[in-house]
C-alpha cells in the first residue's frame, strides 16, 4: 500500500537529488514529494540544456557527414573528369592517326595513278 505509493513517486526523488537541481532549488528537499514550481522550472531548464547539448552533438555529426559526402562527391567528379579527358585525348589521337593515314593513302593513290599513266 503505502510503500507502493512511495515507489511510484520515487522518480521525482532521483531527479530532485541531482546536484544541479539542488543548487537551483535548495529550499526543495522533499525527495518523494512532487516538485515545487521552482524545482519544476529548474528541471525543465535542465531538460532544455540536455536537449540543446544533444541537438548540438547531432548537428556536429550531420555537419561532419555532410563534409565527408562533399569530399567523396568532389573526388568522384574529379575522377570522372579525368576519365572523360583521357577518352577525349584518346579519341583526338585516333582522329589524328586516321587523318595521317588518309593523307598517306591520297599520296599513294596519286603515285599509283602517275605510274599507271
Amino acid at each position: 500500500g503505502e510503500s507502493k505509493k512511495t515507489e511510484d513517486r520515487s522518480h521525482f526523488g532521483s531527479s530532485l537529488d541531482s546536484p544541479s537541481a539542488r543548487e537551483s532549488a535548495p529550499h526543495c528537499r522533499r525527495p518523494f514529494a512532487a516538485p515545487c514550481a521552482t524545482h519544476s522550472a529548474a528541471m525543465a531548464d535542465h531538460d532544455l540544456k540536455d536537449e540543446n547539448a544533444r541537438l548540438k552533438a547531432q548537428l556536429a555529426e550531420l555537419q561532419r557527414q555532410r563534409e565527408d559526402e562533399r569530399a567523396q562527391y568532389e573526388a568522384k567528379v574529379l575522377a570522372e573528369r579525368n576519365e572523360v579527358k583521357h577518352h577525349a585525348d584518346s579519341a583526338q589521337q585516333r582522329t589524328s592517326e586516321l587523318e595521317a593515314m588518309k593523307q598517306s593513302m591520297v599520296k599513294l593513290t596519286r603515285q599509283l595513278d602517275e605510274e599507271v599513266t
